[in-house]
């Protein structure tokens, strides 16, 4: 996998992920990895997909993330997810911002494992409002 730099980010358009009370600025963190290096780690798909939540059963998910699913055959399974660096009581809680389509159709094809960048604490907090 490439490094952060060597990935064509779209940071054209403005996104935002919004998680509880806080929000972040997804456009912002593509630049960062645009602009400084970040190793790749692959992701396991399974523990994620268990996050999203599925309005049509009777399902629950733990983060309770909803994916517009008309979007999930277009995702691009070659573009990294991105996931920011969150300090709790019980240490760090790595949340994904980026690429929920992505892991549903990872799910739905079979593929286990997805690759990815961390931000860190300082990263996080340039982008979280």
């Amino acid at each position: 996998m490439k490094n952060s730099t060597e990935i064509n980010w779209l940071t054209e358009e403005y996104e935002r992920f919004n998680f509880m009370m806080r929000s972040f600025d997804v456009t912002e963190a593509k630049k960062i990895l645009k602009n400084k290096k970040h190793k790749s780690e692959n992701v396991n798909v399974e523990v994620l997909f268990d996050a999203i939540s599925d309005p049509d059963s009777n399902r629950i998910s733990i983060l309770n993330v909803v994916v517009d699913h008309s979007k999930v055959a277009q995702a691009d399974l070659e573009h990294p997810l991105i996931f920011t660096s969150i300090k709790t009581k019980e240490g760090i809680f790595n949340l994904c911002i980026d690429g929920w389509h992505r892991i549903a159709k990872a799910k739905t094809l079979g593929i286990k494992e997805l690759p990815a960048f961390f931000l860190n604490q300082q990263e996080t907090k340039k982008i979280s409002r």
